[in-house]
């Protein structure tokens, strides 16, 4: 047991001697770009391409609004009005919504003015920025992936139902048919907000290349005599 403490020891010592001061040890401070610098990309490049990115969802809730619309008054069965009624509000309570992301949510402006108010020259005020910023992206994604499921789910039900309760081959049907497939458009075409989270996390992940391993003689602190330790070699992408 003390040999192979020995063995570790110079190891140890040497890593936890640099783990205060060196950025190489975090990831967040080596990946490139860095989250701050990618929230300051993404804002600059929402306020260019915003109506391109929530197209998808403006599409589908726009198609759902005019499904129920119509059916309103091309009703299969006349007392049987409650199908159309619920896709109105579907369609008009996306549509709302979308409309209000892409004019006023703004989640990488906001979190790039968050991150300026801690960012600082020290290690540990830049790794509190970067994590600050890698969270405000990564917050970003997971509303994403809620809208397009929730979207999903409530446009698709709302125009199958549509479907079944209009008349028969009327063009009412028709555009219920069409809802029912623009319903998978922000399936097909998500919001960016989960496409910069995944790229982000992918080049962290490669921030840090194969580790090597190798025996080395290396210095014992106890009597200051040579020692066999373990040499770990990290390669950089």
């Amino acid at each position: 047991m003390k040999s192979a403490f020995l063995f570790l020891f110079p190891l140890m010592l040497a890593f936890n001697a640099q783990a205060e001061s060196s950025p190489l040890n975090y990831p967040e401070l080596m990946v490139v770009p860095k989250a701050s610098e990618r929230l300051n990309i993404e804002a600059n490049r929402s306020e260019q391409n915003s109506w391109s990115n929530h197209l998808p969802l403006h599409v589908a809730s726009a198609t759902t609004l005019v499904a129920g619309l119509m059916t309103l008054n091309n009703l299969e069965n006349e007392d049987d009005d409650m199908a159309p009624k619920i896709a109105i509000a579907v369609g008009a309570g996306w549509l709302a919504t979308s409309i209000w992301l892409q004019t006023s949510y703004q989640p990488y402006k906001s979190g790039l003015n968050e991150v300026k108010k801690i960012s600082g020259p020290g290690l540990r005020s830049q790794l509190a920025a970067e994590r600050l910023a890698e969270e405000h992206i990564d917050q970003a994604s997971r509303l994403a992936k809620k809208i397009k499921w929730i979207s999903f789910v409530t446009n698709a039900g709302a125009t199958l139902a549509l479907v079944d309760a209009a008349e028969k081959d009327s063009a009412a049907q028709g555009v219920a048919m069409l809802g029912v497939l623009t319903s998978f458009l922000p399936v097909v075409f998500p919001l960016n907000w989960e496409q910069v989270s995944r790229d982000h996390n992918s080049y962290k992940k490669k921030v840090f290349g194969p580790l090597t391993f190798s025996n080395g003689l290396l210095l014992n602190p106890v009597n200051q005599k040579p020692t066999m330790g373990l040499i770990v070699g990290v390669s950089f992408n």
